[in-house]
Order: structure tokens, then sequence, then C-alpha cells
């Protein structure tokens, strides 16, 4: 097939600019417009008022689908944050940029011109607030005037952060309560004690109202990203939105309940889970539990929602509104109980429509229609485009080709884009979308994500979504749709043609390449010690859980209170354990000389290794971020008892650190989770 032929089909040609709708779209305004991007994450396309839903109460969002175009069929093109925002950013697949799961870092992200740059190019004063969750090394984490972050700085480099913000209003220890001990809550789900004007939501609406109030005094125009946290998971709402859902009168999704052996591999072995969070065989036994988490996810959606309203208000208090292209959209979506799931749980799969399908709606009262509905297929990806088409946004000369569509003949005239399907994929999985049916192809992983490789494990999926909308019937294989089968396979290997996989190579080859040698860390002696001498090894440094990589417990062990590690252990049982040093004692950089003392149960043949953080004070600058030194490790017996180990630490920005997780203790064991009593501090010389 001609290539041209295959991207009016399939939707994923270069922009074509609609040079008509483009002119009269901007003199209608006086100009190029604002663009308000209002974000949110995991927000399931189906629980909003506008879209149909039941109970979910989103009065402000379907007040701005009354004034614009809302598309009921968008689509993400990986069901996961990182990759998910960075396809929106760039305009292109991941397999393209090589962002296809969250850890995922882009080589080179300066070729694909993120379109913060380019608005920036073109006289936009940008800013962001919120979760911005792109990849942090190289041009897609920059190109904002003003910023500021709801999650871990180093993930999101920016002038301000929240973690400060709350700490110096006196609630980090209830933000920690949500973001750490969601992992003691059945389904991550519990009550906040944040108060409301602390809230990440709350933080990021003013962040945004002060920037757009700053863009009316500058008479520049603007774009701004707002991205909130929520509804992603934790389930950790305020009993202000929590009392508008009481649990036992949430309906329980119909694809509750589908036996677990038809499930992908991940997706079966999560619903037989019993331990927190994700205890989903509990939750089985007791829907109340699922109830709950449903219910605190839809006042999650409510909470989000308000801000909304906070901030369009905002807009209108300015006189913007007129001027402002106004955008909702989200990530990718969560379960919501479907299929019996919590989550997105994104590495077991990418093809069911509760994680892939998202809310999109676009408003602008100068020139798009109002309370329109538009039921064809259309992706995140095609925002770029958009934006591009309606702006008049030139592009670099090495820019690559956008795949997406513009959707302004669709805002505009209502035209639609004539799109035969759309595509999702993360590493295992790829998802072919046509108006009624869906196939789901596992592929080969690569060695990036060997574990993630359900080829052999798991039939292809497909699914007939008129007949079977909750995607209970896999019709893989059976001859009275074998039609249908070739049909979309036919699609996929068309796509796969013509999509570059050029960043997909890139990532999988640097994960393949064999490592340099490390030099072996130095093994020092471990010496007895009994809890009750442990005031004289100096000040106790506080365990931190990294999000989404560690799960700590505390347990009794000889009537002595220790961590153990839970969850997260990677092949050859390697676990991690962060600890965060009293900058209050050690933050002035007056003692360099520290001795390091890790205390742990001698148990399993263990290898300890500890490395501290190294890094420069000026956490905002990626460069500086991450230098972890090596003190030294030790080889441990099978002896039962408490040990200790010291080591001696001469480095003056160790000391002196503002910020970051400071001491990480590489563990690999055999066998049982470790159990590490504490780290502890001392200068050298303090008596």
């Amino acid at each position: 097939m001609e290539r041209r032929k295959f991207l009016k089909i399939a939707g994923l040609g270069s922009v074509a600019c609609v040079a008509g709708l483009r002119r009269r779209a901007l003199a209608s305004a006086g100009g190029r417009p604002n663009v308000l991007l209002l974000f949110s994450d995991q927000h399931n396309a189906d629980v909003l008022g506008c879209a149909g839903h039941a109970v979910v109460k989103t009065p402000h969002l379907d007040a701005l689908a009354r004034r614009g175009v809302r598309f009921t069929r968008a689509y993400c093109q990986d069901g996961i944050c990182v990759p998910s925002r960075t396809c929106m950013m760039t305009g292109l697949y991941p397999r393209t940029t090589g962002c296809l799961h969250n850890s995922d870092q882009p080589l080179r992200p300066g070729r694909f011109h993120a379109i913060q740059h380019v608005l920036r190019r073109h006289g936009y004063r940008t800013g962001c607030f919120g979760k911005r969750h792109l990849p942090h090394d190289g041009e897609l984490a920059t190109g904002w005037d003003r910023s500021a972050t709801t999650i871990n700085p180093r993930l999101d480099p920016s002038d301000e952060n929240y973690n400060d913000w709350v700490r110096q209003r006196g609630q980090w220890d209830a933000h920690k309560r949500d973001f750490g001990g969601h992992l003691k809550s059945d389904l991550a789900s519990h009550i906040s004690q944040v108060r409301e004007g602390n809230r990440t939501s709350t933080y990021v609406a003013d962040k945004t109202l002060a920037f757009l109030k700053e863009a009316k005094e500058a008479g520049k125009a603007f774009f701004c990203w707002s991205s909130f946290i929520f509804p992603h998971q934790p389930y950790t709402p305020l009993k202000r939105w929590a009392d508008l859902y009481p649990p036992e009168r949430v309906p329980l999704p119909a694809s509750l309940n589908e036996p677990a052996d038809r499930l992908p591999p991940i997706l079966r072995s999560w619903r037989g889970n019993e331990r927190q969070p994700w205890n989903l065989a509990k939750a089985a036994r007791e829907p109340g539990i699922y109830r709950r988490y449903i219910a605190y996810y839809m006042a999650l959606v409510s909470e989000v929602d308000h801000q909304i309203g906070r901030i369009l208000a905002g807009l209108d208090a300015t006189g913007l509104r007129d001027e402002t292209v106004v955008i909702y959209a989200a990530d990718h979506g969560d379960f919501v109980g479907g299929h019996g799931m919590v989550e997105k749980c994104a590495v077991g799969h990418n093809v069911y429509e509760e994680t892939l399908r998202v809310p999109l709606i676009l408003a602008w009262p100068a020139r798009f229609r109002k309370g329109a509905v538009y039921d064809g297929l259309v992706g995140l990806l095609d925002l770029y485009p958009t934006l591009v088409d309606l702006l008049g946004l030139k592009r670099p000369a090495d820019a690559p080709a956008l795949p997406g569509r513009s959707l302004l003949g669709v805002l505009t005239d209502g035209k639609p884009i004539q799109r035969t399907y759309a595509i999702s994929e993360n590493w295992s999985q790829v998802t072919v979308i046509t108006d009624r049916y869906k196939l789901g192809v596992w592929i080969d992983a690569t060695q990036r994500a060997r574990h993630w490789d359900c080829r052999g494990k798991h039939p292809d999926m497909l699914f007939d979504r008129q007949n079977d909308p909750h995607e209970l019937t896999n019709l893989i294989g059976r001859p009275e749709h074998a039609a249908v089968e070739k049909r979309l396979r036919a699609h996929l290997a068309e796509w796969m043609k013509a999509a570059p996989d050029t960043g997909r190579r890139e990532v999988a080859a640097k994960a393949t390449r064999k490592p340099q040698r490390r030099r072996s860390f130095p093994l020092s002696k471990a010496r007895d010690i009994r809890p009750d001498q442990l005031a004289g090894l100096g000040t106790a440094m506080a365990v931190t859980c990294k999000h989404n990589e560690l799960d700590v417990a505390k347990v009794t062990v000889g009537g002595v209170e220790a961590w153990r590690s839970r969850t997260r252990r990677t092949q050859g049982k390697l676990t991690y354990f962060y600890f965060r040093a009293p900058k209050k004692r050690f933050g002035d950089g007056k003692a360099p000389h520290v001795a390091l003392t890790v205390v742990f149960r001698d148990v399993s043949d263990t290898t300890l290794q500890v490395v501290y953080d190294s890094s420069d004070a000026s956490w905002k600058h990626p460069a500086g971020a991450g230098v972890w030194k090596e003190a030294g490790g030790v080889r441990l017996g099978n002896s039962g008892t408490w040990k200790a180990v010291t080591f001696d630490i001469r480095d003056a920005r160790f000391s002196n650190r503002c910020n970051g997780q400071d001491v990480r203790l590489n563990i690999k064991t055999p066998a049982a989770d470790p159990v590490v009593l504490g780290v502890y501090l001392k200068a050298v010389g303090d008596r």
C-alpha cells in the first residue's frame, strides 16, 4: 500500500494544515490564543457526569463540555504515566521516542521538539504546575518559564515543589500518611488527614491562578499545563468528598467477578494477591473493599473537578476566557473495579478499555462548536498537531513528522478525521482499536522488559465491543471471526511498518549492552551489638519510602522493633532500603567526616552494600542529581544475631545535602526478606 494512502486511512500522516480554518480562527481571536491544558492522572473516561455516569458529580467538567467539544473515543498511546505524557508532548508514538515505561529515558530527547519548546520559540510564556512526570533527563524536562511540581523534584526539576511547601505548613506527616501510609491500606484507600488548603490539588490550582494573573498583567500569550496527581492512587480523599459517595450505595462494575483465569498472567497474579495494598483476593471475599475503593476514586474525581472549577473561575475573572483554548484530558484510565482489578497494572497488559480510553474536552468560545460530541477515534498524540494547526506554529526543519491528525476540523465544523483505527502500545503488547473491534497482540518485549513478555503464556486478545462492551469474551482464533482478526492484524502490520521504532530499538539496545565491570566494594567487618547500645551510635536516620520502589513494614524481632522489606525485589532478590540524613544536625557542612553505622539482623548469607548520595546541592539541575558513591559493604553469615558495621565518610557534599534519599542499602539475599534495625550518623570526634 502506498504510504500516502496508508496515512490517510490510519490517520498517521504529517499535519496537513487547514489554512483557511486557521486563518478564520486566528482572525476571530485577534491573534494566537492562550492554551490552558487541564490534566488529571488515571481518570477513567466513564467516570464523568457528562459521559452519563449515574453517580459521580463533576459539575465543572460537565459545564466545560457544554461549552466545547467532547471526544467519547479518545485513547492514550500507552496506558501508563510517563510514556503517555511523553507521547502527548512530543506528538510521537512511544516506540519512536523510546519511552514505553515510566523509567525509560529516551536518547537525545531534544530531537523530538516537545510542544513547550516550540511554543516558547513562538513567544508564548510557559508554565507547568503539578505532576509533569516526563523523562527527567534532557529537554523533555525543560522549557518552562514557571514551574512547580507535586512529585519528587528529582523527577520533575522545577522552580518550586509541593514537598517543601507542605513541610512549611506543618502537614508533611499527614501527606506521607497518604503517599506511603496507603501501602498499609486495603486497595490503597483511606481518608486523608491533610487539610483542604494543603492538598496537592489545591497547590496546583493556586499556582495556576497566580500564573494566570501574571500572564494577564504581562499581556503575553501563555501555555499553562495544570496537572493533578489525582484520581491516581493513593485513593485518599478528603472526608468532604468521600461523604458524597457512601460505599454501600456505590454500584459495582459488571465485569468485577470475571474469572481470573481469563486474564493475562500478571493481572491474574494480582487477583490472587492477599497483601496490602493490592489485596484483591481479600476484596473478592469482602466486596465492601471494592466499594470503598470505587467510592474514594469518585471522591478524588470530584476534588479535581472542584479545583478545575476554581481555575476556570479565575480565568473568567481575568477576562481571558474568550482568548483561551481550554483542554481537559488525562494520561490514562483506571480499572475502577473492572475485571476485578484496581489501578491500571500497566506492566501486565495494554488492551483494556478502562485504562486506555481517556476523557478529552476542548473548548474555545471564539471558534469551537459548543456542546458537541464526537464519537470518532482520536488519541492524545493528536493534541500536538492540533495546536500546530490551530496556532500556526512552525516546527524546526529537523523535527520528525507528526503521526497524529489535527482535530481542528472536528472542533470548528464537525468534519470527521476519517481514522480507520487507533493504536496503543507498551513493551509487551500492541493494541489495534477500530470502531467495533479491538485486537491486543503480544510482541517481543526485548531484554529491556523480558519479565513482562506474555507470548506463549496467554493468547492474543480480540474483543467485539459492540456485543461485548465489557470485554469479557476473547474471540481470538474463532473461525467465525477469522476475517476480522486477519483485517486487524493487517492494520497492525501496516502501522508497524510506517511508525518509526528508532527509540524503542535504542532503549532496548542500551538495556542489553554488557555492563561495565564495576569495582568491587570494600568489605568491612561487622560486630555484634545489643539494642540497648544503639544510643552510642549517634543520630538515627529516618527510613523513607521511594515512590513505587520500596515497601517496608515495621516488625518485632526478638522484642525489638525493626524494618523489613516487603516488596519490589528484583531478580536475584535485590532489595533496597532508603534512609534520609537528619539535616538539622549534619546539614551545615561543618562535619564532613562522619561515621555511618548500619544495624541489621545477620541471616541468610546476605551481602549488604552501603552507598550514599554525593550529588550537588543544586538538585534542580538534572546533571547534578543521583551521584551515588560506595561507602563499603559487608558479607553476612547466618548467626541470627544483631550486627553493626560502621563506615567512615569524608565527603562534605553528603553532610550538606539539601534534599533527596541520602543513604541506600543494596541487600542481595537468597532467602528471607532482610531486616534492618536502623542507620545512624555520628560526626567523628562528637561526644
